[in-house]
Order: structure tokens, then sequence, then C-alpha cells
């Protein structure tokens, strides 16, 4: 079953660490990685039923508004994910959505000045 994940990162303090995104499904399988900004990447999914590709810092949200840095993850298989943005002391983890999970109404509640500009949730 084709399958299509949605998938953003946020700041993690000062960018200076590690962005992967951790793909799961059979072995062999082929999985696409896009965002609007320009960004590609693809992996095959390993032996061992998964594939680690690295995203670019530049990719990290902050702040408000819209942008195009989210990432598409697209694959002809069934394939699951989750993105880990490493930094000494501070770990941010975030499971990655399939389109078909995604509604259309949303409520996003954010601390005003409790983290710099209060972008995150």
């Amino acid at each position: 079953m084709p399958t299509k994940l949605y998938a953003n990162i946020h700041q993690n303090f000062d960018n200076s660490g590690s962005v992967s995104l951790f793909i799961f499904g059979e072995p062999g399988e082929t999985v696409e990685i896009r965002s609007q900004s320009g960004f590609s990447a693809s992996g095959i999914i390993s032996e061992d039923g998964s594939v680690s590709i690295g995203i670019p810092q530049s990719l990290a949200m902050s702040g408000t508004g819209i942008n195009d840095q989210g990432l598409q993850i697209t694959s002809d298989a069934d394939v699951s994910a989750y993105i880990s943005n490493r930094q000494p002391q501070t770990t941010d983890l975030s499971i990655v959505f399939d389109e078909t999970s995604l509604g259309d109404r949303y409520v996003i509640a954010s601390a005003a000045d409790a983290i710099s500009d209060g972008g995150q949730f």
C-alpha cells in the first residue's frame, strides 16, 4: 500500500546538532523525501528493516507563520518513521504522521514568550 508521511523539524536550542529521519518497512523498499524548499533525498530500507536519512538543520522551523520547510516522505510500500533532532543535553524526537491520519482541523497551543518566540507547541 503506498504511503505518504508528513513531518517537520523544530529548532532545538542552537541548531548545532544532527537531525536524522528513521524510516521503517520491508527490506528493499525505496523511500523519497522532499520539501518545497528544494531538499530531496532517497533511501532503500536495509535488511534490518530501517534506513536513516540525514536532514539539514536549515530545515528546522522556528517562529510563527507559513514556510516551505515541511517534509513529505513517500513510498510505494507501507512505511513508518520518526525524526530525531539530537544535541548535547537536549534531544527532540517526533513521530511522523501518515496522510490518512491527518484531518483538516487543528488547534495549536503555544505559550507566548515561554520559548523565545512561542513558536513551538
